[in-house]
């Protein structure tokens, strides 16, 4: 069985859901640290108040400028995968975070690469 995560990047889809099912503040509360990209906060989060987010402990982190090269370069070779779940993937993979995400070609893109993955619940 495998550990329960303790560091988590979490994609939109994820935050809009949990949001959208009134459940978000419970998820916050929940004993690991929730990282999200801060181009997801900055395109993507407008239905959310993200200032709560902050309140309930939730980082936001940028990623390096080779990180978004990475990116990029990623997203020329994997057009089945946004750019900004992209953000999230590298993000994850090179904090040694769980990925958590909705959507189902940055689930399988994280299994390919072996990244830990989990779905919202």
């Amino acid at each position: 069985m495998e550990p329960f995560p303790r560091r988590c990047v979490v994609d939109a889809s994820v935050l809009i859901d949990l949001n959208n099912g009134d459940v978000l503040h419970f998820f916050c509360r929940m004993p690991f640290e929730i990282i999200i990209p801060d181009l997801i906060v900055a395109e993507e989060l407008q239905s959310i108040e993200v200032q709560q987010l902050f309140n309930w402990g939730v980082r936001v982190q940028g990623l390096s400028p080779s990180q978004v090269i990475e990116v990029y370069t990623l997203a020329q070779f994997h057009r089945s995968v946004s750019v900004k779940d992209l953000f999230a993937f590298v993000l994850a993979r090179d904090l040694g975070a769980t990925l958590l995400t909705g959507d189902g070609a940055l689930r399988r893109f994280a299994e390919r690469e072996g990244v830990s993955v989990h779905g919202t619940l």
